[in-house]
């Protein structure tokens, strides 16, 4: 039986808060349900409001992946036909760059580490994300769908 691996990524909720490594010790970071600015994916810098940056930026996120995807993480899997999720969860930190990239819910080698791959091949974002106009990291929780389709030949 051959095996087929599709990937299907989610429309995403963007977890936003302040994560600041150098604050003072009678400050404590402050978690934010959402960002005011979050982080722009290059290409979208020309968008005038923020939602309409958000949006873009998250379908750039999404095509990013689909595009670098490496399908052959499907050779070779013992896995039955089915949909395996894991989620990556990772930061834009105050420069745009993509860091402290981490997965959960599945322990399936080839899928976490083809995760783990796609997020650390973002490209740094334009500009990072903003909160009472003060630069801030930026974390991010995306579900990633692997589906395993055995064919009947």
């Amino acid at each position: 039986m051959k095996n087929t691996l599709l990937l299907v990524i989610f429309l995403f909720t963007t977890i936003a808060f302040s994560q600041e490594k150098d604050i003072p010790n009678n400050e404590k970071p402050v978690e934010f349900i959402m960002v005011q600015n979050p982080p722009v994916y290059k290409g979208c810098e020309g968008y005038k409001s923020t939602s309409s940056k958000n949006i873009c930026s998250n379908k750039k996120l999404t095509e990013h992946i689909d595009k670098n995807f490496d399908a052959s993480v499907s050779t070779n899997t013992d896995l039955e036909a089915g949909n395996y999720e894991i989620t990556v969860i990772f930061i834009v930190d105050k420069q745009g760059n993509v860091t402290n990239v981490k997965t959960k819910g599945s322990d399936y080698t080839p899928f976490v580490n083809e995760a783990i791959r796609l997020i650390n091949s973002v490209p740094q974002y334009s500009s990072p994300g903003m909160q009472r106009e003060k630069t801030v990291n930026v974390r991010y929780t995306i579900p990633i769908v692997f589906t395993v389709v055995k064919n009947k030949h």
